[in-house]
């Protein structure tokens, strides 16, 4: 009999720890799964945050480009207006120039056809004298 109690406790012995086993089993799966999924959770928020934080940085990088192309674009178009008015400015000296050239050629010319016209007058004075002479050289001298 004895031996049969010893069997008995045994087996109840067994079963004890082996369901006293499952439960822990059970326990330690269900901690496990807990915790996996809360590491799941934890490295989703973290990843989103990043991923927002990736994109925060991504946007405030556009922005400063933006603004940085557009004060390029500020002083770019400053310098083509100094440039188109200093532009402008030479082209009205150039033209200046050019006229005051032009009459400075125009009045030479006409000092210039003044002094022809009147070395032109003079001569045709002297011919016209050289002229008077000889003819009067040629006519018989009335007594």
């Amino acid at each position: 009999m004895s031996s049969t109690i010893t069997d008995y406790q045994v087996r109840k012995f067994k079963e004890t720890e082996s369901k006293r086993h499952s439960f822990e089993m059970k326990k330690v799966r269900t901690k496990n799964e807990r915790d996996f999924r809360t590491e799941i959770k934890n490295s989703t928020a973290t990843l989103k945050r990043m991923q927002n934080d990736y994109e925060t940085q991504i946007s405030n990088m556009k922005n400063e480009l933006e603004q940085k192309l557009n004060s390029i674009r500020k002083r770019h178009s400053y310098a083509v207006k100094t440039e188109d008015e200093r532009l402008q400015q030479e082209l009205i000296a150039l033209r200046k120039s050019h006229k005051d050239q032009k009459i400075e050629v125009h009045e030479n010319q006409v000092n210039e056809l003044d002094d022809i016209m009147t070395s032109h007058k003079k001569t045709l004075e002297r011919a016209e004298a050289k002229f008077r002479i000889e003819q009067s050289k040629l006519e018989p001298v009335e007594s």
